[in-house]
């Protein structure tokens, strides 16, 4: 019975050929530099903008910089309420494949791509994740775009 054999030297003949593929991974989008974002996240009983500008450094595939933002939230209860602050800080966690991007503000992961050849609009959606005193998790999303600031 030689039948065992055959399937053994398949399997090898099918990796290696798999192994051997001359395509190269397509490059990651230049995206260093200024750019004005604004995005929405809203949870059951308040909704949020956050806009400002984000400062990206890239080196290769790993992004990393600051941001500013003005967040403005609105409370969905019996009466409204407002609130507004400004924060700034650093974006952690970032990294750009291809034309996909990542990065993290606050509790915040953004992920999203970039909408355009010359890599002056990027788009996507985020998801704040929250963990209160009570050792209660809670969750916003929305979504998020940006524009390149010109030099």
């Amino acid at each position: 019975m030689f039948k065992p054999a055959t399937t053994f030297f398949t399997a090898p003949i099918l990796i290696s050929a798999v192994a051997c593929s001359d395509q190269a991974p397509a490059p990651s989008a230049q995206i260093d530099g200024g750019w004005n974002i604004n995005s929405s996240i809203s949870e059951a009983s308040q909704r949020c903008t956050l806009n400002g500008t984000l400062v990206i450094a890239q080196d290769v595939d790993v992004l990393s910089g600051s941001y500013t933002l003005s967040r403005n939230c609105t409370r969905q209860t019996e009466i409204a309420a407002s609130a507004s602050q400004q924060i700034a800080g650093t974006i952690s966690r970032g990294r750009v494949v291809e034309d996909n991007i990542h990065f993290e503000i606050d509790q915040c992961r953004y992920s999203g791509s970039v909408s355009d050849d010359q890599s002056e609009t990027l788009n996507g959606t985020i998801l704040c994740t929250y963990i209160s005193r009570k050792a209660e998790i809670s969750t916003e999303s929305g979504s998020w775009f940006a524009d390149k600031i010109a030099d």
